[in-house]
């Protein structure tokens, strides 16, 4: 409403402890966390590019970290930028330790790096490596104050996904209703039970032991670095502990809401190897409207 209020060209929001960015544009719309997080690439590398520092050959090609949380069209977005996607555990410190991790000279620099939640890090020689998100915001401005069009034009530009929230389902003596929003008695599973045997599908699935009741469809991409996350081409999926609560995560996204209703099912049937109860919570997770 401010942002339509003062005709102004974005809004910008913090929490309450400034790590934390989330961005309106010229329109009132706020940005989806993915689309935020490779237009703040973006404003990396292409400052990068035109300091003169690298030529892009394959020597020198950034690298920009994103969480397990991140949309499947993310990779690609920043393929087209002439930098390399790396994948990582969702968590703002672990995004700053791999900053700060020394290299070797061979390996190629970690120019940003950022996840859904709205933390950013910069790694450019520019500012402090920490997830200041005022200092995030002023970056975006000063790029987009050179840009030719405006920011929701630019985001127009961008590949759109129907996706749900990123949904917490409660490890507890109970669980979450997600359809009524209310707490109901579960079964005498505990969150430690529940945890090892999402460990234990992911080690199965990685190894190919076939003694589930379904298989995987054949253009799954597995990937188990923080919980379970399939990518297929029009999509994805992820279930994995909370960092900050005793919880679930789970999030899913899909080209159309059929694709997503698709990549849903599947996982609804790989819970059911884990709880019966944990899948009904899973089939009962709807797109945000």
């Amino acid at each position: 409403e401010a942002v339509m209020s003062y005709n102004a060209d974005l809004g910008l929001s913090f929490d309450g402890d400034g790590d934390r960015l989330m961005v309106v544009d010229n329109q009132g719309e706020a940005l989806v966390a993915d689309h935020l997080l490779f237009l703040l690439a973006r404003v990396a590398i292409e400052d990068h590019r035109t300091q003169g520092t690298c030529t892009y050959a394959s020597s020198c090609t950034p690298t920009v970290i994103f969480d397990v949380k991140c949309s499947h069209h993310l990779p690609l977005l920043i393929k087209k930028l002439g930098a390399q996607g790396q994948m990582s555990k969702t968590g703002s410190s672990i995004l700053r330790r791999a900053l700060q991790a020394k290299k070797n000279g061979t390996e190629p620099h970690v120019l940003f790096a950022g996840e859904l939640s709205g933390h950013f890090i910069f790694n450019d020689g520019h500012f402090l490596l920490h997830d200041d998100a005022m200092y995030a915001g002023l970056r975006l401005l000063n790029w987009l104050y050179y840009q030719p069009i405006s920011l929701a034009e630019i985001i127009k530009t961008l590949p759109e996904a129907v996706s749900t929230p990123d949904v917490y389902l409660p490890l507890s003596d109970y669980s979450y209703s997600v359809s009524h929003n209310t707490a109901i008695p579960s079964s005498d599973e505990t969150a430690q039970p529940i945890l090892k045997k999402l460990s234990t599908l992911c080690d199965k699935l990685q190894s190919g032991i076939n003694d589930l009741a379904i298989s995987l469809p054949t253009d799954a991409r597995l990937t188990c670095i923080d919980g379970l996350r399939l990518d297929f081409a029009h999509g994805f999926g992820i279930i994995r502990s909370s960092n900050t609560s005793n919880s679930l995560t789970v999030r899913f996204a899909g080209d159309s809401l059929s694709d997503l209703e698709n990549i849903q099912g599947c996982f609804v049937n790989l819970c059911q190897s884990i709880s019966q109860d944990l899948a009904r919570q899973v089939a009962n997770i709807r797109v945000k409207q």
